[in-house]
């Protein structure tokens, strides 16, 4: 499902197995700079309510790249949003679970929201969980560590997100080249995954996330 069409074992060895990684640019980098227009972009998102950010934080790097840092204003939330690879929307099937993790570091305790979305332009709400989140405060040793933090979660949609064909180039947002050949299309899925910090209890929040992961469960 993720590569397309097939699986081609090549004159080496026969493929011994699979990522189900649902989401495209999963350590938010972006495509190389030799990437031609249309084949492939920056994959996610910003999705925020009420006030406030979504950027890219070199200042808290995980496994060598900049996490995200979501600031969310008193009572909204900060989010960023991924629709796969091509940007062309995430296929869910009603009642099945899907699995991930990220990893989230913050000075202080905060709730985090993992969402599936899908419905007309994704507005509509799939499935949501919210995750407390505090930071670690002392190692063994006894010293301050306010280290990175894993989590794990699962979503059941309780309706699917389906795909339909679309022409090359009749929808900006999706990365599709006019390949050749009948057996490549583009296609437009209607669902996307969305994590974000909320602010509750009227003040501000703010963490980083990095390295996000969903699955078929």
């Amino acid at each position: 499902m993720y590569m397309g069409c097939h699986s081609d074992s090549g004159f080496v060895h026969e493929v011994t197995g699979w990522s189900s990684q649902m989401l495209f640019g999963e350590s938010f980098e972006r495509p190389p700079n030799t990437t031609a227009s249309g084949q492939s972009s920056y994959a996610w998102q910003n999705v925020i309510q009420g006030t406030g950010s979504a950027n890219l934080d070199p200042s808290a790097n995980f496994s060598g790249r900049p996490s995200m840092r979501l600031q969310a204003g008193p009572a909204g939330t900060a989010g960023v949003a991924n629709r796969g690879l091509g940007n062309e929307g995430l296929f869910l099937r009603a009642g099945m679970a899907y699995e991930g993790y990220f990893f989230a570091h913050s000075d202080q305790p905060v709730t985090l929201e993992v969402r599936l979305m899908g419905g007309a332009n994704y507005s509509e709400t799939l499935a949501v969980k919210h995750i407390p989140h505090s930071p670690p405060t002392v190692e063994s040793g006894g010293t301050a560590n306010p280290g990175w933090v894993q989590h794990k979660f699962t979503l059941t949609p309780a309706k699917g997100a389906d795909c339909v064909g679309i022409a090359p180039g009749s929808d900006s947002t999706v990365h599709c080249t006019n390949n050749p050949g009948t057996a490549h299309v583009c296609i437009r899925c209607a669902g996307q995954f969305v994590v974000s910090v909320v602010a509750d209890g009227g003040a501000s929040a703010a963490a980083n996330v990095a390295y996000v992961v969903l699955q078929p469960g």
